[in-house]
Order: C-alpha cells, then sequence, then structure tokens
C-alpha cells in the first residue's frame, strides 16, 4: 500500500528485521525518542515529520544498500535532521529528498543518482556531487553553502539546476565554462547573481 503509517505516540520503532518490508512510508506527528531503520531490503523510505525527529536526529542507512528511493521531509524544528549516512558507492539510488531539515552536511557517492532535491536544509561548505556521474536535476536552493563541485564529466545531461539564496555561495566548479554559458541559461537554471562558475 502507499497509504502512510501515521505515529503520534510511539516511544520506539524498529522495522530492521521485516524482511519482506521493501517500501516503508512513515509520517510522524510527535518525536520519537529511538527508530531503528537499519532493514537491507528496503527500496522506497519516506519520512515526514511534523514536531522534528529527536532520536532520530543522526539518521544512518549505510547499510541499505538496496535503496532506490529516500524522500525526508521535515518540520525547520529544532530536532529535525541534522546529519544522513548513506551507502557508500550506493549503485541503486536514483532519487534523494531531503528538504526543511537541519541537515549541514552530505556524503554522497551514488552513480545512478539522478534527482538530487537538497532545497531548504542548513547545508554549509562545499558539497562535492562530483562522483554522481548520472546527475540530470539538482535542486540546492534556501541553504547556506559556499561552493559546489559537479565536474562529474557528465555536465551535458543536468537538465534543471537551482542554487538560489545560499548567500556565501560563491563559486560552481563545472565541466566547462564555456558549455555552461551556453547552455545553462533557462527558465530551468536558477542562480544568484554573485554565483560564478569556475
Amino acid at each position: 500500500t502507499n497509504s502512510p503509517i501515521n505515529i503520534s505516540s510511539v516511544n520506539s520503532l524498529d522495522i530492521s528485521n521485516l524482511s519482506v518490508l521493501e517500501n516503508f512510508y512513515i509520517s510522524v506527528t510527535q518525536k520519537i525518542d529511538n527508530i531503528t531503520w537499519n532493514n537491507p531490503n528496503l527500496k522506497w523510505l519516506v519520512i515526514e515529520t511534523n514536531n522534528g525527529m529527536h532520536g532520530g536526529s543522526a539518521l544512518d542507512l549505510s547499510s541499505m544498500i538496496d535503496l532506490e528511493y529516500v524522500n525526508i521531509k521535515g518540520s525547520n524544528h529544532a530536532d529535525d535532521l541534522v546529519s544522513i549516512a548513506l551507502p557508500p558507492n550506493n549503485a541503486s539510488l536514483t532519487e534523494l529528498d531531503i528538504y526543511n531539515t537541519n541537515l549541514g552536511s552530505l556524503d554522497i557517492t551514488a552513480p545512478n543518482l539522478e534527482t538530487l532535491r537538497l532545497q531548504d536544509n542548513a547545508l554549509t561548505g562545499n558539497l562535492d556531487l562530483s562522483n554522481n556521474i548520472s546527475l540530470a536535476s539538482i535542486r540546492l536552493k534556501n541553504n547556506d553553502l559556499t561552493s559546489v563541485d559537479i565536474t562529474n564529466g557528465n555536465n551535458d545531461l543536468i537538465t534543471l539546476f537551482d542554487t538560489t539564496n545560499n548567500p556565501n555561495l560563491l563559486n560552481i566548479s563545472v565541466d566547462d565554462t564555456v558549455f555552461v554559458a551556453n547552455n545553462w541559461n533557462s527558465g530551468s537554471f536558477s542562480f544568484d547573481a554573485w554565483t560564478n562558475f569556475i
């Protein structure tokens, strides 16, 4: 079923041993103190929080190598997601959506990742996307990044790229600045005036 599990008064949750579970969609209306997510069979994981994740503010998904789709929607709460660990070199992941959280950094290498939505978080510093060679859609708006590296050898695959409202984002490293100047100028590409391509 595609209907979410709505949780309002549970102290702990463990889905790690549910071997037949492939898709998990949970809507959390109150904070849960202890959540065990690591189920190696999961392919889809959707988490919506309305009052923070509390015990789940650091989310470890590193053993979930079959994940294809991850969607985490926070609520701009003080206890929302702060960090996430993804499987290294995850060949299964094609879409990652994390928004309205306190996520401050992300280390991701997913060669088949096509869609990356990280808007409305607390990302700072450099975001290195250079090992994600299949990226086509990238949303990074409303963060506090200082640089982005998208030198993945396949910038011609990118059809949407938005980094607006990153007040300290000065540089985006790309494969070819001439290509970017000639092709990343439609409505699908949005950058702040102070952001340069290098």
